[in-house]
């Protein structure tokens, strides 16, 4: 039989990368989508998330 002893716990920090739009949400701008437009920040819509062929 051995004896274990479990280690100590640690809180691990990765560096994030940098951001490439400094964009930050906003409810009063970005909080309704337009379902007119495409490519609005913080919503997907489906000209760019278009489901593959055969689903």
């Amino acid at each position: 039989m051995a004896l274990v002893q479990p280690l100590p716990s640690r809180n691990l920090v990765f560096p994030a990368p940098e951001l490439h739009d400094p964009t930050t949400f906003d409810l009063a701008t970005h909080g309704q989508p337009d379902f007119s437009e495409s490519g609005q920040f913080f919503w997907a819509d489906e000209q760019t998330h278009k489901a593959e062929n055969g689903t």
